[in-house]
This record gives C-alpha cells, structure tokens and sequence, in this order.
C-alpha cells in the first residue's frame, strides 16, 4: 500500500516553517494565525484561526488574500514586504486594513521573517498576523483626545504654564507667552526659572506656595501677582496652579488670568473713592438745584407751549379774518375782469389783483407756518407719476423764465422711480418755493431743475432735488439766516425784491417732515443751488387711482349749466360767488345760514349745494348733516362743496366725515371753483367765457412789492 498524500489544508500538514519547528504543538495549542508566502510558487498557506480571522471558509491564494487589503494600504503592504525581503528591513512588520467578506473592516498586525536559500536569497515569507483593531482605534482615539486638548490649550485666551516644582518651563501656549511679554512660546522655554519674571520682593511667597502645593494636592490660587515683562512693562495675572504628572515627573500646571485691567481699575476705584465722598456733598446740593431748575424749566416750558399754541390759534384765525375779505377783493377783481372795460381800468383791475394775490400768498405763509410749528400739518399718501408731475410743474414755469430771458431747463436721471406714494402738494410748494426764488433772484444766465436719486430700495426711494441759478448768489455768512422766520440774508433784499422770508424756512420745515432737510451751496455773485431730499414710498401701477371717464371729457358740448344753492352769510362773498356762476350761465340761489339752506334743499331739486362752513344760526358742518339725513329718507342725493377760509390739517377729513364731497378754499378762485364742481357732479360744466377777460394786467411789481410790505409790517406787529 502507498503513503498517503499530505493533506494541504490539514493543520498537521502545513507547509509552514513555524509549524515545522521543534514548537510545534504549541503553535497549534495556540490556535494561532499563521501565514507561508512561497515566492517562487506565489503559494500561500493560512491556519485555520488565521482563516477564521479573514473572514475565510476554505483555502485562499495570493490574489484573493490582496483583494482582502483596504484600497489605501495596499502600497505600504507592498513597500514593506519588498524592503524585507531586498533585506533593507530585518524583520517584516506592518499594520493593514482587511475588509472581509461580510464587509467588516478590521486592522491586523502582520509580522514575519523572510526564509533565505544557501545562495542568501529569499525563498519565501513566514510570519503572525493579529486582529489590533480595537489597539488602533483606542490609539486613534487618544490621539483624537490629545489633539483637542492641545488645540484647546493652544486656541484658549487664557495663558496655560507648566512648570516642574525648581520653576523650570516645560510647557506654555501662545496665550501665555504674550501674556508674559514673549514673542512665542519657545522664547519662555528658554529661560531658566519662571520665577524671575516675578518681582524679588514677591518671589518668596509665590515659592512658599509651590512648597505646600508640592506636599499637598490642593490647588491654589494667587491674585494679582505681578510680572516684569522684558520690555520693562509690568502685568498682573491671577493664577490658579494644580499638581499634575508631565512625563512621569510631577510639576505645576498654571492657568493665567490677565488682571491688569482690573488690578488698575481697583486702584483708580480706591483713588477715585475718597475724592467721590468729598465731591458728594457738593453733588447733594447741586442736585437740588438742578431739581428745581428742572421744575422751573417744565413750567416755562409749559408757559412756551401755551404761547405757542395761542399764537398759532391766532395766526390761524387772523389768517380766516383776512382770508375771508379778500375772498370779496379777488373775486369782485375776477368778476370785472370779466366784463366790457378799456386798457386802463384792466389795467387798474390787474393791480388790484396782483396786489391780492401777493397779500395771499403772504397770508398763505403765515397759515403754512402756523400750522408747521403747531404740528398740524401731516403729508398725504397719494400716488403719482414723479417724472410726469415735475414736468407738468416745470412746463408751468418755463413761461415766467422766458418771459425774463433766462434759460430754464429740466434734468432728470432715467433711474427715477416712476409711480411713488407721497404728497405732491406739499412737494410742489417747495419746489415752486425755490423756482420763485431762482426767478426773483436771477437777472441772467439760466435756472436748472434737477432730479436723482441717490438710493433705492424695494419699497422706496431717495430722491434728490436741485435748483441751480446763475443770479446774485449769497454770501457764506449771510446762508444761515436764510432758514429763520420773517428773515432775509440782507435787509436790503427785502426792500429791493419784496416777500417775507417765510419760504425757505417753510421748506426746510417741509423736507424734515419728508425725511430730508434743505440745504444751499452759493457765494456772493456766483449764484445758488438749493439741494433737498425726501424719502419716497415707491408705488405699484395697481395702485394708482384711474382717472374717472368723465375727468377726461372736453368736448364744449358737454358743459352742464347748474342749478346751485349758496349758503353764504357774507354780502359780498354771496355777490362775487353768484356772479362768478351766473356769468358762466349757472343758476343761483342764495341763502344767509345753515337752517335756510336745510329748509330750501327739502323744498327744491337743486344740482349741488355750496355751503359755508361758518355761519350764523347753523353752520354748514351742521346743516350738512341733516340734508343727508333728509336725503336718506327720500332716497336722493345731492353734491356738497364747502366754502371755508379754514384750510387746517384734518379739515378736507371733517368735511368729508360730515357727507360733503369736496372743498374750496377762501378766497376763491375762479379755475379751483369750477374745478371742484366738476368734481363734484362728475361730468364737464359750463365756465365763463376766457376770452371776454382779455390780455393778463400789466405788471404791478411796485405796487404788489409795497403790498407786501405792508401786510408782512402787520403780521410781524400782530406775532
């Protein structure tokens, strides 16, 4: 009978020097994982552990075991399997990364010695290997930990110091090295003893407490304690040291505060303390009397309010007293305008209406400001096409500009928000403010008005304005008296050019309320730019109110001819008012109060109502009320106007609130009434005759500049 073939995957039968040797059984006993590499049969023999390690059920070759190796660490295995075996290493020893078949991914160490030929060549590669996973990621983590704390250490604003118990540095991070006055922390590793930064005369107590630190394992703690730095600055730190080991060898772990900061502030406190105790006294009292400064304060400043309010109540009502004769003086003037006269009594007629106008315009001042200093006046919300608004006004402008060879011109940036949400009426007050002024002032050259916007926004806008001339130009001393009431930059410029010096004042009042403020930028003979901003809600087309179909009639042959009732207690109003209609083909009826004007609407069917505000018996505010009341019971309505000298803030509201539908202003001009009525009754009416008023007055600059003159000497007697 033949031997029996040895059986390769035996463990008694291993090709293996390690099993081979006198050793034997116990290397089996062992049940360790073995491994043979043949290099000239590349056959390679595993134990069964080392198998059972691999994740493997039967025997492997080569090729199987390197598909074994994790991607990255293929060619370290391979570098230090070709190093031993080329005999640059004595022994085989490396760390690898297995991914098994079930996809664990485990770390072996493999170690191993070549096996050499009588030649002194390789033959082959015998060797352990070992599950160390757990060893490595242990590794892993301490390293993981270390680094922390040594970023915590070294990113950490307080200084950290170790020393061994001679004060020997052996260890500081970058914190406590500029905290000492050093560069780096290599700097301080230099030294001998850390103590000889501290100051002889401390030095002992500071090593008194390493002695008892160095017996005792309770941490101390040491305020205040100076340092010398090498630049001969000094520091305070507070320091907290605690035993520790460093490298098997016990020293003192010292975590560094900066006190220097609080170490001075305690010294100013203590110094300041007693010169605060003898100022206390002397703050008592003047404490006291900073009371009772402050209540008399509050009083006149409660007796100012009251004085204010008083003199703006009655410029107010001044300004209604005089507004409402006037309203008869222009009207009367409309009115003869109207009818057949010779060159020289239009002539005389246009004088008295210039005259007027600028005694308006005067009142109209002093209302606006009135109304400002008492805080009534509140900007409206209307939206409107910016652009298309400052040309109209421009193009309204041109003409007077012409009319004086100047040249005018309008600029505006094609980055203008086109629809905003503001209050023209009060935008063109200044505008039209500084224009006239640029007119008034300017003999020569040109004007310029100028638009931009210097920010946007989502929702809005800050928009710039100019207006630039070439005129007398003002002096850099005289510009800051061009914002006060009743102010000119020269006296003279008054008596040469008239006016009250309420314009600019009231602009730049106007512009604050915008969100901006009216500046001027000008030198004597050199003109003037007078520059202003507001801040601008910018609007939606879907936000813009539509322009009624009847708005935009023109045709003549619509024209409507009303049958109107006046509630008017004023003769003369009554007259100018009824003739103004009348001339125009309107029909009037005229009553003298409120309860009339009640009693006549429940009797007759009339076209619209134009009711006094203010009249005896029953106002108009009053009387407005009951004919709506009546009007509810019957089912009809009829169009309201209101003719009011008031023009405060909020007053268009009360109208409104009491059924009236629109308002006029005293005193009344031709255009705004008929405007307002067609409003009013929602359709084109008839107007008089422009043409039977015949050519514009002639100018009346002397007399309307000593009108002037006059009403501003009364109003600045009555303020």
């Amino acid at each position: 009978m033949s031997k029996p073939k040895p059986n390769k995957s035996g463990n008694d039968e291993l090709e293996i020097e390690a099993v081979k040797s006198p050793h034997k059984a116990a290397v089996l006993a062992a049940d360790l994982a073995i491994f043979d590499f043949d290099l000239s049969s590349r056959a390679v023999q595993v134990s069964d552990a080392g198998r059972k390690l691999l994740g493997l059920k039967s025997s492997c070759t080569i090729n199987s075991l390197i598909k074994l190796v994790h991607e990255d660490d293929l060619e370290v295995l391979r570098s230090a399997f070709f190093d031993h075996v080329e005999k640059r290493t004595e022994a085989f020893n490396v760390l690898s990364r297995i991914r098994r078949p079930d996809g664990e991914v485990i770390w072996i160490e493999i170690r191993g010695k070549a096996r050499h030929n009588g030649a002194g060549e390789a033959t082959g590669l015998t060797g352990t290997f070992g599950d160390v996973t757990e060893r490595v990621l242990s590794d892993a983590r301490r390293r993981e930990s270390e680094d922390r704390f040594y970023k915590l250490v070294e990113n950490s604003i307080q200084g950290i110091l170790v020393h061994d118990f001679q004060f020997r540095p052996l260890f500081l991070n970058q914190a406590c090295a500029r905290m000492l006055g050093y560069d780096a922390p290599e700097d301080v590793l230099a030294l001998d003893r850390t103590i000889e930064l501290i100051p002889p005369d401390v030095r002992g107590e500071i090593q008194a407490k390493a002695k008892v630190l160095e017996s005792n394992a309770e941490p101390i703690t040491s305020e205040a304690v100076p340092i010398t730095r090498p630049d001969g600055s000094a520091c305070f730190v507070d320091a907290l040291a605690t035993k520790v080991q460093w490298d098997g060898v016990p020293a003192v772990q010292v975590v560094l505060v900066n006190s220097t900061a609080r170490k001075q502030a305690d010294d100013e406190r203590e110094h300041h303390r007693k010169m605060l105790e003898s100022q206390a006294k002397t703050l008592k009292a003047l404490t006291r009397k900073l009371d009772q400064a402050l209540i008399k304060a509050e009083e006149n400043a409660a007796i100012a309010d009251a004085a204010n309010r008083a003199k703006s109540d009655f410029l107010a009502t001044m300004s209604h007293e005089i507004r409402t004769p006037m309203n008869g003086i222009l009207g009367m003037a409309e009115v003869l305008l109207n009818t057949d006269l010779n060159e020289e009594q239009r002539r005389f007629v246009g004088v008295i209406k210039n005259s007027g106008d600028i005694l308006l315009e005067l009142i109209n001042d002093i209302l606006d400001l009135s109304k400002v200093e008492s805080g009534l006046v509140e900007l409206e919300r209307k939206v409107f096409s910016l652009p298309q608004q400052v040309t109209e006004w421009s193009e309204l402008w041109r003409p007077r500009f012409e009319a004086k060879g100047l040249e005018f011109s309008l600029d505006m940036a094609p980055d203008l928000p086109n629809l905003v949400r503001s209050d023209p009426t009060r935008l063109r007050q200044i505008i039209f403010n500084l224009l006239s002024n640029a007119l008034k002032f300017t003999n020569t050259g040109s004007v310029k008005l100028k638009l931009w916007a210097s920010e946007t926004f989502p929702d809005s806008a800050i928009v710039n304005f100019a207006v630039q001339d070439t005129g007398i130009g003002i002096a850099p001393a005289q510009q800051d008296k061009l914002f006060e009431k009743f102010t000119q930059a020269d006296p003279s410029t008054t008596r040469r050019y008239g006016g009250t010096g309420l314009g600019l004042a009231i602009s730049r009042r106007l512009t604050r309320l915008f969100g901006g403020d009216l500046t001027v930028q000008s030198d004597l003979g050199a003109g003037a730019r007078f520059e202003f901003s507001i801040v601008a809600e910018i609007a939606d087309s879907g936000d813009q109110t539509p322009v009624p179909a009847e708005d935009r009639q023109t045709g003549a042959d619509d024209a409507r001819r009303l049958r109107i009732l006046l509630a008017e207690d004023n003769k003369i109003n009554c007259e100018v008012i009824g003739a103004t209609l009348t001339s125009a083909g309107h029909e009037v009826f005229s009553v003298q109060n409120g309860a009339e004007a009640v009693n006549e609407a429940r009797q007759q069917g009339f076209d619209i109502l134009l009711m006094d505000v203010q009249m005896p018996v029953m106002d108009g505010v009053t009387a407005t009320k009951l004919i709506r009341q009546q009007e509810a019971e019957n089912g009809r309505r009829c169009p309201i106007v209101a003719i009011t000298a008031n023009a405060m803030s909020g007053d268009r509201d009360s109208f409104v609130a009491a059924g009236m539908d629109d308002y006029v202003a005293k005193p009344i001009h031709q255009e705004l009434l008929f405007d307002a009525l067609e409003r009013a009754v929602g359709g084109k009416i008839a107007r008089p005759d422009p043409a039977s008023s015949g050519p514009e007055a002639a100018n009346a600059s002397d007399d309307d500049a000593e009108s002037g003159k006059i009403l501003e000497k009364i109003l600045e007697d009555i303020a």
